[in-house]
């Protein structure tokens, strides 16, 4: 009896668990292509430029593309400051392409202990938003963005 209640057992979680693990179909296929490269300028200087984009709609059209560039510099050995430029083309709801414009510095403070790290950045930001000539959008917009991050 006792084996007769464990394999009803058995099977109703895997009942469920079946039922709970049905998975999305998968409508669209994306594509994304992303290209980093850094140079060093000397100890504390370096400069480095970031290209991604995606594709959506079955990897027919163009989701969004991002280019970003700046300037680095490494303070202490835990602390660095960095200066930014970005730009951003992405797809809106209407089914055309809306342009961003930032401009952004970080600092940021990392610290090995063992095998794990720890990053705490600040960021200051600027974003600027699409044409200027149309009086219902807003021209820019400051933030002030932190980010505190862990790995092992």
């Amino acid at each position: 009896m006792k084996h007769k209640a464990k394999l009803l057992f058995v099977l109703g979680c895997l009942i469920l668990i079946n039922h709970a693990a049905i998975a999305q179909p998968q409508d669209d296929y994306s594509l994304q292509f992303k290209i980093d490269i850094e140079k060093k300028i000397s100890r504390s200087f370096s400069t480095s430029v970031f290209y991604q984009n995606a594709f959506n709609q079955n990897a027919s059209e163009l989701f969004y593309n991002i280019i970003d560039g700046g300037i680095d510099y490494k303070i202490s050995r835990h602390f660095s400051l960095d200066a930014r430029y970005r730009f951003v083309t992405i797809r809106n709801l209407e089914n055309f392409y809306d342009n961003r414009n930032m401009i952004y510095t970080d600092i940021t403070y990392t610290k090995g202990i063992s095998r794990f790290s720890i990053m705490a950045r600040g960021r200051l930001q600027r974003q600027f938003y699409g044409s200027m000539n149309n009086e219902n959008l807003i021209s820019y917009r400051d933030y002030c963005r932190t980010k505190v991050a862990d790995k092992i």
